[in-house]
Parts: structure tokens; sequence; C-alpha cells
């Protein structure tokens, strides 16, 4: 572990200690989701990787953490085998390689009746949450097809509780992606994206590697 600090000691300055933390990729460390009507990833652990194989298929990998972090920054370690198919030139990828949502605490609960009508997966992502805590939304970091669309980002038209931004496209095979956020952000959970459903395409992600930069 890093640590990077400075004592409090006769008006010298101090910086925020700051450590990196490993997730574990371990298959009881995770928990796949899956939608209705859509057809579930093909999923797998290795000793060294998270493999999720895509057929136009999509379904979501949820870690809950043991306790909420301050996440100042993350860098994540991706290969993708294969393409995708009908990315449009224009407009917000909605099919991706690889997204990593952090997902932030805030002040939303679901209240009785909100429980009745929402969502299955909305009921699991309030789940995620400490007991008494609420939450924000999802903060979604994508690796999209095309380069230009780096650095584009969206409120999702179709939920209030997820937001994206494209941080990377995927150049190579092998991947190694660092992203600082503006502010840092307390997370309770993360909740990986991987799909292909819409653009109906075929490839593979292993995830190798995940790490927080923690405050």
């Amino acid at each position: 572990m890093f640590l990077s600090f400075l004592v409090i000691l006769a008006g010298f300055p101090v910086f925020a200690v700051e450590s990196f933390k490993q997730i574990p990729i371990e298959e009881a460390q995770w928990q796949q989701l899956k939608f209705n009507g859509i057809e579930p990833n093909k999923v797998s652990f290795t000793s060294d990787s998270i493999k999720v194989e895509v057929d136009q298929s999509a379904s979501p990998l949820v870690h809950r953490l043991t306790n909420i972090l301050n996440v100042s920054a993350f860098e994540v370690e991706v290969t993708i085998s294969g393409k995708m198919s009908g990315v449009p030139d224009s407009g917000f990828e909605e099919d991706s390689f690889f997204r990593l949502g952090l997902v932030a605490t805030g002040e939303s609960k679901l209240g009785k009746i909100a429980v009745l009508f929402a969502p299955t997966w909305v009921k699991k992502l309030f789940e995620l949450a400490p007991e008494g805590v609420g939450l924000d939304k999802i903060y979604f970091y994508n690796v999209a097809t095309l380069p230009r669309h780096v650095n584009s980002e969206r409120q999702n038209p179709k939920s209030a509780y997820i937001f994206e931004r494209v941080i990377a496209a995927k150049e190579n095979d092998s991947q190694k992606i660092k992203y600082r956020l503006k502010i840092p952000m307390k997370v309770a959970a993360l909740w990986i994206s991987i799909d292909g459903d819409n653009t109906r395409s075929k490839f593979t992600t292993f995830i190798k590697s995940i790490k927080l930069e923690v405050q």
C-alpha cells in the first residue's frame, strides 16, 4: 500500500492520506445481475481475471465494498477480444466494451411505495447502500469504440440513476486506463456494465485489475 501524507506540526501544510485499494476479482466477491428480456453475458473467473463473454447480451456485475470509500482516482486493466458492431458516428454509444460504475452515496432512498414500482435493478442498486445511507446514482466511466466520443458525457435519458462519461476508446486489445475524478466521491459499491445487446455485438472482455485511489 502506498501512503502519501504530512503530519500537522507547527503550522506546516497537511496533505490528505491517500492509498490504493486493489479490488478482489474472486467469484465470491461479485454478483451477476440479469435484465428482463435480455440475454445475460457469460461470466467466468480465472486465477488472474474476470472473463465476460458478450453475444448480443448484457448483464451487470456488482461488488459491494466493505465500507464507504472516498475515491479520488482509479486504474483498470482490461483485455478486449472482438469488435463492436453498428456503432453510430454521432450520438452516444449505447453499448460498451467496459464501463466502471461508481455507486455514489447521496440523499435518495426508496420508500415503501417506490419499491413496489421500481425495476429490479434499481431495487438491487439501493440494496448496495449500507443501512441508513442513501444513494446518489451510478457514475459510469466508459471505454468506447470511436476515439471522437472520448470526453463526451450524458445523464442517461432512461434513468435518473445513471450518469456516463467516456474516458477512453479501444486502441489496443490490452489497455491500462487511469482516471482522476474532478472531485473525490464517496462510493458504496462498484457496478460494471459490459454490453452488446443494442448493437448485436460479440466480443470478450477480460478484467485483469481494478484499483481505487482513496483518501
